[in-house]
């Protein structure tokens, strides 16, 4: 008597499958049967409820027949050497003669595995229904009652992963009709095959499901197991079971951190993700501007500046010439919630929101629409003359004369259309408080921290075509020795006036630089670019005054600091 078959696939069986793991559920949609499996401690036919057992595999079938087993002998030795082409002949000639055998099947399929794919899925399939409706039950099997696990979604605490599960069972009832979900511990490595082969065949779910069936005896193998949830990941993600293709990744990855299979479903998923959220994002800050657009509709004068610029806005959102598009933002306030980016490729201009603005519509509109508006006014902005507007991003004095102007029509609009009906956060108020009193001077100073009467003063210089570059020269010179001269930093002072004092030395440092050079470059026909021009030989005595309003700004720039973060904390934590 000889053994009929060798076992050719490591088979750790002391202890099956751990139920917690949801990806067992496509096996767990009915009870299940092991089959050729001795149980401790049991005698057989029985039931068990647990999926935890012990036990070993029950030995191989012998044959008497020596012919038979030296052709096997050598198929088995020509298989080793990876000559699969031999071993399927020599097992073809077998598998005639007994087509019903479940071995030869097996060796026969698993022989042209490597040569001969297509045929291999067949007699795979003949097998696995073999062992899915066995004719005579013969020897070890047992019977494990899955009824406690068949509501396992529920008891999910992960919503999108029951929600997967659920809609998989349903597939598998109707796609697999046996009575058990049959596991034959014999041919687990047919399971294992099968299953990459309708992979192969992009049959998804049959592939996971026989891929669990191996999985089930199998997952205390890391290697086998790293493979195996490998694939279900896969297999999931183009199942459209995000949610389980990634648990599957992740515990691939948890068992082997190097893996990079699942890496590609990993950052498929999240790029999915992020494509689903940005789409309904988009549709919610859609409803948004379309709520802005009916409110100033119905307003009491269509005529304005902002019913002009909402439409206009709302009608390029409408046909997609302006992209809204939703972003995580951990690090800016509210009030720094929108900006208007401008795509590289395309030119479309994109008003990006954060989601922490968003999340306060419902408690907070006005401040959401104001913020809007405020970024609809440069977007018009860029596309009155989209070349000159990206030329002048990097020149601050123009970006902060577009900030102006986008700052006017946001007090206008708040003052106009929010305050009649709304309850104004405090820096709306603020906004139109300053709009009111002096032109929007106070919200430049703090908001900007930039003396906005001086900016706007010494920028007509360049404008005014009826002095020369000397005279404007001198006009800056003498500008910055009147601050000096006029600079006292005092304690008894309001906080408000100390920092207004430092935001007028400021602003000359931070705008003059550029104000010289448009004035050298319209009036003196100086041919050099920003980068090239060295001001101290053009101006020695203006680049003196710069270094003298840098040493009395010095040691009150950190109180400058403060202050300023401070009150706009103050103005931010309203919204909280």
């Amino acid at each position: 008597m000889k053994k009929l078959f060798l076992v050719f696939f490591t088979v750790f069986l002391l202890v099956s499958a751990i139920a917690d793991n949801p990806f067992i559920y496509l096996i767990y949609h009915k009870d299940i049967m092991i089959n050729h499996f001795i149980l401790e401690g049991k005698n057989i036919p029985t039931t068990i409820t647990e999926t935890n057992f012990r036990g070993e595999l029950e030995p191989y079938p012998q044959i008497d027949d020596d012919q038979i087993y030296q052709r096997l002998q050598i198929a088995y030795q020509a298989y080793d050497n990876k000559e699969y082409h031999q071993a399927a002949q020599i097992l073809n000639q077998l598998y005639k003669k007994d087509k019903s055998n479940p071995f030869l099947l097996n060796q026969y399929a698993r022989a042209l595995y490597w040569s001969n794919s297509k045929k291999s899925f067949r007699i795979y399939k003949k097998l696995i229904q073999l062992l899915d409706h066995p004719v005579h039950k013969k020897g070890n099997y047992f019977y494990i009652d899955t009824s406690k696990y068949q509501d396992l979604p529920q008891q999910i605490h992960h919503p999108e992963i029951a929600t997967e599960m659920t809609d998989l069972y349903n597939q598998l009832n109707k796609k697999f009709k046996t009575q058990y979900n049959t596991i034959d511990v014999w041919f687990i490595e047919a399971y294992w095959k099968i299953g990459t082969l309708y992979l192969d065949r992009k049959d998804y779910l049959s592939g996971a499901y026989y891929i669990t069936k191996a999985l089930f005896l199998l997952n205390n193998n890391p290697k086998l197991a790293e493979q195996a949830f490998g694939y279900l990941a896969e297999s999931y993600y183009f199942l459209d079971k995000p949610a389980l293709s990634l648990y599957c990744a992740e515990i691939t990855k948890q068992i082997n951190p190097e893996n990079k299979y699942v890496e590609y479903f990993i950052d498929q998923i999240a790029k999915q993700k992020d494509k689903k959220m940005q789409k309904q994002h988009s549709k919610e800050l859609e409803n948004i501007v379309k709520d802005l657009y009916n409110l100033v509709a119905s307003g009491p004068d269509r005529n304005s500046q902002c019913y002009a610029i909402i439409q206009k806005a709302y009608e390029l959102i409408k046909s997609k010439r302006i992209i809204l598009k939703l972003i995580k933002d951990q690090e800016s306030g509210i009030l720094s919630g929108a900006e208007l980016l401008i795509s590289s490729e395309s030119q479309i201009p994109v008003i990006q929101v954060s989601d922490k603005l968003l999340s306060i519509y419902a408690d907070c509109p006005s401040i959401v629409y104001s913020i809007l508006i405020h970024e609809f006014q440069h977007t018009l902005d860029y596309m009155k003359d989209p070349q000159y507007f990206l030329s002048i991003r990097n020149n601050e004095l123009e970006e902060f004369l577009y900030e102006m102007d986008a700052a006017y029509i946001e007090a206008l609009f708040i003052r106009d259309y929010l305050q009649p009906i709304y309850e104004l956060s405090p820096f709306e108020n603020f906004l139109i408080m300053s709009l009111e009193n002096d032109n929007l001077a106070q919200f430049s100073n703090f908001f900007k921290q930039t003396d906005m009467n001086l900016v706007y003063r010494l920028y007509g210089l360049r404008k005014d075509q009826e002095k020369s570059y000397t005279d404007d020269l001198a006009e800056l010179i003498r500008t910055g020795k009147e601050l000096i001269k006029n600079y006292e930093y005092q304690h008894d002072k309001e906080d408000w006036e100390r920092y207004t004092d430092i935001v007028s030395l400021y602003s000359f440092n931070q705008y003059v630089p550029q104000i010289f050079y448009d004035t050298l470059v319209g009036k003196a026909g100086n041919q050099e670019s920003p980068d090239e021009l060295n001001q101290k030989e053009h101006s020695p005595e203006l680049y003196d005054i710069y270094l003298k309003i840098s040493e009395l700004m010095k040691p009150h720039l950190e109180e400058f600091e403060t202050y300023y973060q401070e009150n706009l904390d103050k103005f931010e934590s309203y919204y909280h």
